[in-house]
């Protein structure tokens, strides 16, 4: 009987564990990391899938972080621009 290779958990599971929570400051901090222990040729093929899922997770919460600020922006630069706006009117009927 021939060995059967073993079913393997999906690594993905377990590295983005964390980066949920985390300030995006510490999450590109360790995106620098990991780039940088990717790009030597003698870390291990494992080490480097596992790597890289860490980093495509780390990646991933940084966009979503980005994304949450670009709609606070928007949301408070329309807020401003409406106040603005209501002020002018405010001030116009006064006159």
């Amino acid at each position: 009987m021939a060995d059967q290779p073993r079913a393997r958990k999906p690594r993905s599971a377990t590295n983005g564990a964390g980066a949920q929570n985390m300030p995006i400051e510490t999450a590109l901090a360790e995106l620098e990391t990991i780039a940088r222990r990717l790009e030597d040729p003698a870390v291990p093929l494992e080490e480097s899938l596992t790597l890289y899922e860490r980093g495509k997770a780390l990646a991933a919460h940084c966009q979503q972080v980005l994304r949450e600020a670009t709609l606070r922006v928007e949301v408070l630069r329309t807020v401003e621009e409406h106040t603005t706006t209501l002020e002018m009117f405010a001030t116009d009927e006064d006159e």
